[in-house]
């Protein structure tokens, strides 16, 4: 705990290693207010269990004689197979409008990042386009990935007639029945040419999902997954990652499959311009009633992690991960 002093707010208390679930969701709720953005159900709990006190940092800061919220920032460590941090990703950076223009948010950032700049692990965030610049000068965020990612937003009461598909060749099996996870592993190392290792963080997700799927070929090779939460009475899908567009569409199936359209109103996608398959289904099943409500740059500082990027179609968060 540090107090912090900045011309024209009010004294401020800042802590720099939080885990108090209450006062993210006081934050949370404050984003709805403001930017009508929700997390998933779990979305704290998920990355406090898959992370630990190591390697996830919940930087808050409220005002110190009234307690009352003003702006936060998180970054998570992503470690490699032999357990040494490769990657540090920045996102759910959020300071309260009427806090800002102070300094307050510089502060957070320099500090988050402090660490990780000191250790040469590369660092990574998505940027508003109105941000890009400011990151890539001010902070040397000036390693771009190719292609951008777009949120897409849907009207479930939008989907029509969605067209079945048949794949003897694959198989999907729920989460919580899969047992071969080396096999998990071994796929997703794949698409990040062995640099991140995601299991732990995966299987965490999954558990705390409405549905997970894993596909896997006739050789028993893993060639993709699906999994869907709830925030807001919106179903977010991702990850969403397979070997070609035939099973990108039994994943979608399969999850859409699972949806209860009395609990939902919306399906969110996060998706990567780098692949159009997924848009060009979402267009199918809607009959283009859709949305692009984001769109944003892909940067790191120091290098780039690597991408499978033919596996790509939709991020399970494009706050904490990086495809």
């Amino acid at each position: 705990m540090s107090i912090q002093s900045f011309d024209g707010l009010p004294t401020v208390s800042v802590n720099f290693k939080n885990f108090d679930k209450e006062l993210f969701d006081q934050f949370h709720a404050l984003l709805l207010k403001h930017d009508n953005f929700a997390y998933d159900d779990e979305y704290f709990n998920n990355f406090c269990t898959a992370f630990g006190e190591d390697g996830l940092s919940f930087i808050t800061a409220v005002e110190e004689k009234t307690k009352i919220p003003m702006g936060f920032i998180i970054g998570t460590y992503w470690k490699n197979s032999s357990n040494a941090k490769v990657l540090l990703t920045i996102g759910n950076f959020y300071i309260m409008p009427e806090y800002r223009g102070k300094g307050l948010g510089s502060f957070l950032f320099n500090h988050l990042i402090k660490e990780a700049v000191d250790q040469k692990v590369s660092l990574y965030l998505t940027a508003n386009p109105k941000m890009t610049e400011t990151y890539s000068t001010k902070y040397n965020f000036s390693l771009f990935r190719e292609y951008k990612a777009e949120i897409l937003k849907a009207k479930w009461s939008d989907f029509g007639n969605i067209p079945k598909i048949s794949l003897p060749s694959y198989t999907v099996c729920e989460s919580s029945k899969f047992t071969q996870w080396k096999k998990f592993e071994q796929f997703d190392l794949k698409l990040s040419n062995g640099v991140v290792n995601r299991l732990e963080y995966f299987k965490t997700l999954f558990k705390a999902s409405i549905y997970s799927g894993i596909a896997t070929n006739n050789n028993g090779e893993v060639v993709g997954c699906v999994s869907m939460r709830c925030a807001n009475k919106v179903v977010a899908i991702g990850p969403l990652y397979a070997e070609n567009k035939d099973l990108l569409q039994l994943l979608l199936n399969v999850a859409l499959e699972h949806i209860d359209a009395s609990q939902h109103d919306f399906i969110r996608l996060n998706t990567f311009t780098c692949n159009r398959d997924l848009k060009e289904l979402l267009s199918l099943y809607t009959g283009g009633k859709f949305n692009i409500i984001w769109t944003c740059n892909l940067q790191f500082a120091g290098s780039i992690i690597p991408s499978n990027d033919k596996y790509l179609h939709s991020a399970d968060d494009l706050a904490q991960n990086f495809m």
